[in-house]
């Protein structure tokens, strides 16, 4: 019942989190937008090969089925409005050589050199600088296009009087939020992991999240140009947007074999096997060829689009998420995962339709995967947390049982099973100590007497006087019935003496409240370095030691 509810604790925890977090990124994206800014889509003229098309809507222009890389695509609009100072032209282009002009004075260029050698070009939003008074120009925008997987259609144009920044981070604040917050989460899990990883396995699933988050949130800041707040190289950030996308399947199939190791037919790991190790191969032979300028990173795309589908058909039809044979923490985690590769499915319909079908629209142009990752690191934490929170119960549980199992029910001195374990350890050290054997003194009188209960309270009082007087000297035990036991070590030995002599004293002061005084016979010997002697065999020697020091008292008595 208890797990119960700290399962459900964790959970509500974790959605509460996240109404908080899109509560706040939905208030932060109405904040810092420039609600003066200018939408230049209308009245552009589009000249591509021999045909040019006027006044039409460069948001809505379709780029001809036929585009090939190289060829140059223009567009023109004439100017019949003034612009105020410091104002900043911005668009969106796809794997294209751009440069601007007014009338025939250039003002921006970018990626014509990449093109030139062949290498990628990249993706991204162009921020550009206009001078003062540019009405009555005509400012031109060509276009390269460099890759076979540029954009189907243009993109929309605005100038901005003011708040640039601001206004470009206020309309992507949840995807920065999102992004920023999983690399954040994926550094500290991931280095948090490496740590306890010598502390326990379990910890290698917080490893794995870790991995998935960073290349979640990475994706998610590339794709949706949010990186370009810290780096302005649209090749570079195009690279990583590809690398942390084609690694994710990775840590992902690491993920689903350990989760579901031991508990699938052995068929269906080998398919999970096999897609581990076709992602890895994929992966690497994409990096090969980009690095080797054979073939780009966008290249790939459809084929790992291909992947993903039968990775999720293949999970369907082997059944790796039926959570009917799993915890609530598995639940939680085929959950998360389910909604991940949903949305994924979502977003791959969407590019589509976005680049293959030239359907562009500002509703479908925002990728709902990032919010997916955020969901499923959110599911896989709350999952994860279970999963430690069981394994560290479950853990502590076998150490209880294990420590009850040599512990004295009655004293809580270890017993005599303990005494057995320490004895098999000094019979294979060759070391210094020595074993006291200790009887105590009319235990079975008090049991005939006055009942066992009284004997109990007996023991007890006198184990409480026996661990104390050897605290820190050695390690005190109860073999059972009214007899003790004490290993001491070679660092101790010289303070036994002070013990015994403590012991006494002790019995003495503590005999109040009991029918007999607290009175023990014991008996000691010593384990030289080099005697081959086992520790049985000292505690003989001991308790026989033991047995005559009992002899003597009781002679003295009748004397």
């Amino acid at each position: 019942m208890m797990r119960r509810s700290r399962r459900i604790f964790f959970t509500v925890i974790a959605f509460v989190f996240l109404a908080l977090f899109f509560v706040f990124f939905a208030n932060l994206t109405k904040r810092g937008l420039d609600d003066d800014q200018l939408h230049f889509d209308e009245g552009w003229s589009v000249t591509y090969g021999d045909s040019t098309l006027n006044n039409i809507s460069i948001a809505e222009y379709k780029i001809p089925e036929d585009v090939k890389i190289g060829d140059t695509l223009v567009y023109k609009k004439h100017l019949n409005i003034d612009v105020l100072p410091l104002s900043t032209l911005r668009f969106r282009t796809f794997h294209s050589a751009v440069s601007v002009f007014l009338d025939d004075q250039p003002i921006y260029s970018y990626g014509h050199d990449l093109y030139k050698q062949g290498r990628l070009v990249g993706s991204g939003f162009h921020f550009i600088n206009l001078p003062e008074h540019i009405d009555r120009r005509t400012i031109t925008i060509e276009q390269i296009v460099a890759e076979s997987a540029a954009a189907l259609t243009s993109t929309s144009v605005k100038v901005l009087h003011n708040n640039v920044v601001s206004d470009f981070f206020s309309r992507h604040a949840l995807a920065a939020g999102s992004g920023i917050f999983l690399c954040l989460f994926a550094v500290l899990s991931i280095f948090v992991g490496f740590i306890a990883l010598a502390y326990s396995r379990s910890f290698y699933r917080l490893i794995l999240i870790g991995f998935i988050s960073f290349l979640m949130g990475l994706w998610t800041m590339c794709y949706m140009k949010v990186i370009q707040m810290f780096s302005m190289d649209f090749a570079f950030n195009t690279m990583l947007e590809y690398i942390s996308l084609y690694l994710v399947p990775v840590p992902m199939c690491l993920l689903l074999i350990h989760m579901r190791k031991d508990r699938l037919a052995r068929w269906k790991m080998n398919g999970l096997l096999v897609f581990l190790a076709v992602a890895i191969l994929f992966f690497v032979v994409s990096t090969v060829s980009h690095a080797m300028n054979v073939a780009h990173y966008t290249c790939f795309l459809p084929f790992f689009h291909l992947y993903v589908i039968l990775l999720f058909l293949y999970m369907i039809i082997a059944r790796i998420l039926n959570d009917r044979m799993f915890g609530m923490q598995e639940r939680i985690l085929v959950y998360g995962i389910a909604i991940f590769f949903t949305f994924g499915i979502i977003d791959l319909v969407r590019f589509h339709m976005q680049w293959y079908l030239g359907i562009f629209d500002s509703n479908i142009d925002m990728t709902l995967l990032p919010l997916g990752a955020l969901v499923f690191v959110i599911f896989l934490m709350v999952s994860y947390f279970i999963y430690l929170y069981d394994v560290v119960m479950d853990k502590t549980e076998k150490e209880m049982l294990k420590q009850l199992a040599f512990r004295d029910s009655l004293t809580g001195l270890y017993n005599r099973a303990k005494c057995e374990r320490i004895f098999e350890v000094l019979d294979r050290r060759d070391s210094k100590y020595a074993i006291v054997s200790i009887d105590l003194n009319g235990l079975k009188k008090v049991n005939d007497n006055h009942g066992h209960s009284v004997g109990d309270k007996l023991l007890i009082r006198y184990a409480e006087v026996f661990k104390k007087a050897f605290n820190g000297v050695g390690t005190t035990i109860r073999m059972g019935g009214d007899e003790f036991l004490a290993i001491v070590r070679s660092e101790h030995l010289h303070e036994l003496e002070t013990a015994l002599n403590d012991l006494k004293v002790l019995e003495k002061s503590n005999s109040y409240g009991l029918p007999v005084p607290l009175e023990a016979s014991f008996g000691y010997s010593v384990h030289e370095l080099g005697d081959k002697t086992k520790a049985n065999d000292v505690y003989k020697l001991a308790d026989s030691k033991m047995y005559d020091m009992k002899v003597n008292t009781a002679k003295n008595r009748r004397n």
